[in-house]
């Protein structure tokens, strides 16, 4: 069987560039804004993140990196002010509004702290950066944004639900994705507790690590079997099966009960609801056209009948 050159020329053409809905990366952006302001809204961000905090000059200063923090003059009140224009561009993001220069600001903001003091960041706050940046490049404010409802009501402009846009900022973002739990799934074969279904047992009686578990079934190693063995299925199909449709909404539903698991027993805050809310990513845009508009109708039905009740 051949395939030739210009047949997938043509499938990565209609993959990548063949224009789509922008609703999916809009959904996507107020959920990663959301994600950003729960992650980053600490009491203790002077501790880490300030001259008066203990951590100080990880990264030698002789290494080129992108870290607001040395450019500005070395006080609290820069500190603060990095701060407040992560949250307000954060804000800004999930609002729609200015939502390209937001995006930029929320990734610079993001990098600067992860470049600064490293070890006070994780995961969860490396993808917000890829993420935040590829949303640089994308269409996220031509839907559910201010900044779309500032352009029908001054330009003319406007929302069009037929307006479709080149997806590639958004296939970007899915590609991380996969990659994320390629990595994840092979990085666990080594190891044998994976292979023989007890890696799961000793995360349940690591302390720092997980912080609650069911009392009844943590001691049982059938139920950590299932639990290590599930997980790197659901890995597994994350990343080879994920892109096939008619397995897609399963897997995906699989994904969102793994990162519950993870939430619920694990000190890894935010991960899991930062990876579920990319899920969005990956339902097809007319079946997210479809809920919006359900959503709208029964919004719209319970506005008129409250309006009837209304004396």
């Amino acid at each position: 069987m051949r395939i030739s050159l210009s047949k997938i020329t043509d499938s990565f053409d209609r993959l990548v560039l063949q224009p789509q809905s922008a609703l999916p990366i809009a959904i996507f952006r107020i959920l990663l804004a959301i994600c950003t302001l729960l992650g980053t809204s600490s009491p203790d961000f002077m501790t880490w993140f300030s001259v008066e905090g203990w951590p100080q000059h990880f990264i030698s200063k002789d290494i080129f990196v992108i870290d607001l923090f040395r450019v500005l003059p070395q006080t609290a009140e820069s500190s603060r002010l990095l701060y407040s224009i992560l949250m307000g561009s954060a804000l800004c993001l999930g609002l729609g509004l200015f939502t390209r220069l937001s995006s930029f600001l929320v990734w610079l903001s993001l990098v600067s702290l992860t470049n600064h003091y490293p070890y006070g960041c994780g995961g969860q706050d490396a993808l917000r950066e890829i993420c935040a940046f590829f949303l640089i490049f994308s269409p996220a404010g031509k839907r559910l944004s201010l900044d779309n409802w500032l352009c029908k009501k001054f330009k003319k402009g406007g929302e069009n639900l037929e307006a479709e846009f080149s997806p590639y900022a958004q296939r970007l973002i899915q590609l991380q994705i996969a990659s994320i739990y390629w990595q994840a799934f092979w990085i666990k074969l080594p190891g044998h507790t994976w292979i023989d279904g007890s890696a799961i047992y000793y995360l349940f009686h690591i302390k720092e690590l997980c912080y609650q578990s069911p009392p009844f079934l943590r001691e049982e190693l059938w139920f950590s079997q299932l639990l290590s063995w599930g997980a790197l299925a659901v890995e597994l199909a994350l990343w080879a099966l994920v892109w096939f449709k008619k397995l897609r909404y399963p897997i995906l539903l699989s994904g969102v009960l793994l990162h519950l698991g993870i939430e619920f027993t694990s000190n890894i805050p935010f991960f899991g609801l930062t990876m579920i809310s990319s899920y969005v990513l990956f339902i097809d845009s007319k079946d997210l056209e479809a809920i919006l508009l359900k959503l709208k109708s029964l919004f719209a039905k319970k506005t008129d009948a409250s309006s009837v009740s209304v004396p």
